[in-house]
C-alpha cells in the first residue's frame, strides 16, 4: 500500500469510503467515474462533519474549495452512509453545515 501524507483522520475517513470497487488512490486521483465521485462525497461529508473547512478538504484531496463545496451540497439527506448530525428538518445548530 502506498504511504500517503495526509492527517489520521483524514485517511480514516477515506478509507472508510473505500470498497471493493474504489481504493484510496481512485479517491485522490483525478476520476470522474460515478462511483469514484460517491466514495469522494463520502469523505468529503464526513471531514465536514468532523469540523474541518473546505478549504483544509479541498488541499487534502487535492481540489478546489469550491469543488468540495460542490460535493457536499449534491448530499440528499435520504443517502443511507449520511451522518446523523444532519438533519434539514431541524436545522444545524452548530454551523458545521452552513454553506
Amino acid at each position: 500500500m502506498e504511504k500517503y501524507r495526509l492527517p489520521p483522520r483524514v485517511m480514516l475517513a477515506i478509507e472508510e469510503a473505500c470498497n471493493d470497487e474504489v481504493t484510496v488512490a481512485d479517491i485522490l486521483s483525478r476520476s470522474q467515474i460515478a462511483t469514484v465521485v460517491a466514495a469522494r462525497r463520502r469523505v468529503c461529508v464526513r471531514l465536514r462533519n468532523w469540523g474541518y473547512s473546505f478549504p483544509q478538504i479541498g488541499r487534502w484531496l487535492d481540489r478546489h474549495h469550491t469543488a468540495v463545496l460542490s460535493l457536499v451540497r449534491q448530499v440528499q439527506p435520504s443517502d443511507p452512509w449520511m451522518p446523523e448530525a444532519y438533519d434539514p428538518e431541524k436545522g444545524d445548530e452548530s454551523g458545521i453545515w452552513a454553506i
